[in-house]
């Protein structure tokens, strides 16, 4: 299995498809109304197949934007509604990236997990040694469940699998 951090190749392509569609469209547009000149003879010699590639990619990108993954994330909830633990601790360390980009992504789940809290491990000698090279790490319910890269695919199974907490 594949924590993604980098969009996928496949959630490019759609948008680079229909802006080739678009640019396609006003070239044939503006060459049709004012008669730009200095493009190559083919160009001239196949106008209608290059309004059609126009259309065709404006449509190819479209499906693919419309098919991608990134609308899925915004619609995901589990099958049972409510916060699934008492407490989320992240422990952090100052300047780190990864760490902001964890408190980011859990704060998007607010309503199956509590608030954060951030413990930076330089108030404590103890958990410089303990985390020092792990951070971030999400404690839930005092049970250490992350440590570095948060994947959020498996967020949502451990939110999925988790009891619903009473309030």
């Amino acid at each position: 299995m594949s924590c993604e951090v980098a969009p996928r190749r496949a959630d490019r392509v759609g948008p680079g498809f229909f802006h080739l569609g678009i640019a396609g469209l006003i070239l044939c547009g503006l060459e049709a109304t004012y008669g730009l000149s200095g493009f190559p003879r083919f160009w001239y010699q196949h106008q209608p197949i290059w309004w059609l590639l126009s259309l065709v990619s404006l449509a190819a990108g479209f499906t693919a934007m419309s098919r991608s993954v990134a609308p899925q994330r915004l619609m995901w909830r589990p099958s049972v509604p409510g916060k699934r633990f008492r407490e989320c601790i992240v422990y952090t360390a100052p300047g780190c990236t990864l760490c902001d980009e964890t408190l980011a992504l859990i704060s998007r789940y607010r309503r199956w997990l509590p608030d954060p809290v951030e413990v930076s491990i330089e108030t404590d000698p103890r958990l410089v040694a303990q985390f020092r090279k792990t951070v971030p790490v999400v404690a839930l319910d005092g049970k250490v469940r992350f440590r570095g890269a948060l994947c959020e695919t498996l967020l949502r199974r451990l939110i999925e699998g988790s009891p619903v907490v009473d309030t």
